[in-house]
């Protein structure tokens, strides 16, 4: 699926004209309700967003609680949850694999290029935000929705692992050898 990008410039009128703002409680009610998604598909959210993960989870969910659209790069999102950048990747990566969040990009511009732009499915303003800053009609919405979700069907189920292309060799293997 293609990724969507959006310019800084809308991005930043939208959140600046927002009066909502993260809360605690809004985001504690949002990693439940994410749990519960995850519960109905056999997922349990540690096995998706182990220990680190977690964290940035935490993070995400906090700062989309308010408006339901955050804009915030990888580097400032590791700092904040003091983890690698590499986990911050994993556990965006993890996030998409939810289809509970649609993770876009900056444009490469002026004013933050490549940065996430992350925006909650289930947030009261994401039909709003998709008409005011992603220029998407709800017809487009619902067609970006059944894509995201054919991709997703498409590729293997979370939580579940093949052995085929494993490597088979492993410390415990080598060890028992000797």
């Amino acid at each position: 699926m293609k990724t969507l990008t959006v310019t800084n410039k809308r991005v930043q009128f939208y959140l600046t004209y927002s009066t909502e703002k993260p809360g605690t409680a809004r985001k504690k009610q949002r990693l439940k309700q994410l749990e519960g998604e995850l519960e109905k598909q056999n997922i349990m959210i540690d096995e998706l967003f182990p220990a680190k993960q977690l964290q940035v989870l935490d993070y995400l969910l906090y700062i989309t609680s308010g408006t339901g659209i955050a804009k915030v790069g990888a580097e400032r999102i590791a700092e904040k949850c003091g983890c690698s950048v590499r986990t911050v990747y994993s556990a965006v990566k993890a996030l998409k694999q939810t289809n509970e969040f649609i993770v876009a990009r900056l444009i490469k511009s002026r004013g933050g290029a490549g940065k996430y732009v992350l925006v909650d499915k289930k947030h009261s303003n994401f039909n709003e935000i998709m008409a005011e800053v992603f220029m998407l009609s709800a017809e487009k919405v619902a067609q970006l929705n059944s894509e995201q979700f054919a991709e997703q069907n498409k590729s293997q189920p979370l939580g579940t692992h093949g052995v085929e292309g494993n490597k088979t060799t492993s410390n415990l293997n080598n060890y028992l050898k000797h």
